[in-house]
């Protein structure tokens, strides 16, 4: 049994990846940096935690921490505040630059 970083409490790994990519849109709980519990993973992508997810540009190849680059995301598209960085995810994973440019390049 592995032990949860955040709240220190034992879990399966196998149950937490299930419950954290039934949750969780678009993302893979192997892509997490930290070993968490499926509710404290789920919690901290909510709360766009620095350090903890992180994906690949399909566009460009950087990879990028999925908390700063959502939270810039949004401060991009304040009128827009329905609009997330996974919206932007058609054929994969963008950051925050490249789902930027593209939608600005559709307006």
């Amino acid at each position: 049994m592995a032990v949860c970083e955040f709240c220190q409490n034992r879990f399966d790994l196998g149950e937490a990846r299930a419950e954290f990519e039934r949750r969780a849109w678009r993302l893979h709980y192997a892509k997490l940096r930290k070993c968490l519990c499926g509710n404290c993973a789920l919690r901290a992508v909510e709360r766009q935690t620095e350090g903890v997810y992180f994906e690949t540009c399909t566009k460009c190849g950087r990879t990028f921490d999925f908390g700063v680059d959502d939270r810039e995301f949004e401060h991009s598209f304040q009128l827009d505040h329905h609009k997330t960085l996974r919206d932007c995810w058609g054929d994969g994973p963008l950051c925050c630059d490249c789902a930027t440019a593209a939608e600005f390049s559709r307006a």
